[in-house]
């Protein structure tokens, strides 16, 4: 456990703890990497995800933004495990012919399979986050007030 909170502050810390920050870093709970190329995010950055949904953040009639929410099937990020759900940062670009997404923190994910479009409102954005998906946030929202307690 140590060993890993080192490494989470080197990689916090590089260009202060000397590290070259020509070289990638990356960690899991099990191991730390150094990838000696000058194209480690472009490499590294990529999660593959299934069960998709592009989702539209409204508030009242604007859109603020467009999210992906998914499954994630691979990830060389060690961000997240196989069966996760994910919801990004707002997507900057997007090619639905090539199944491609980028994020504004440049994260890039492959889509498996096809995916769904939904609309969510600004007030259930936080529902999504915490790993609801759209369908569900419509049951709740569509469900009698007086059922819920």
């Amino acid at each position: 456990m140590q060993n890993l909170l080192y490494s989470l502050y080197l990689l916090h810390h590089r260009k202060k703890s000397g590290l070259d920050p020509r070289f990638g870093y990356a960690f899991n709970s099990d191991f730390f990497i150094i990838y000696p190329h000058a194209n480690f995010e472009e490499r590294l950055l990529n999660t593959t995800v299934k069960n998709w949904y592009i989702v539209g953040v409204m508030d009242g009639r604007q859109l603020i933004g467009e999210v992906l929410y998914a499954t994630v099937q691979h990830d060389q990020t060690f961000r997240f495990f196989e069966g996760d759900y994910v919801t990004t940062s707002r997507i900057v670009s997007m090619d639905i012919g090539a199944q491609q997404v980028i994020t504004s923190s440049h994260s890039q994910y492959q889509l498996i399979g096809k995916g769904k479009m939904a609309i969510i409102d600004l007030d259930d954005f936080e529902l999504l986050r915490h790993g609801f998906s759209p369908e569900q946030i419509r049951t709740l929202n569509s469900s009698s007030p007086l059922l819920a307690h």
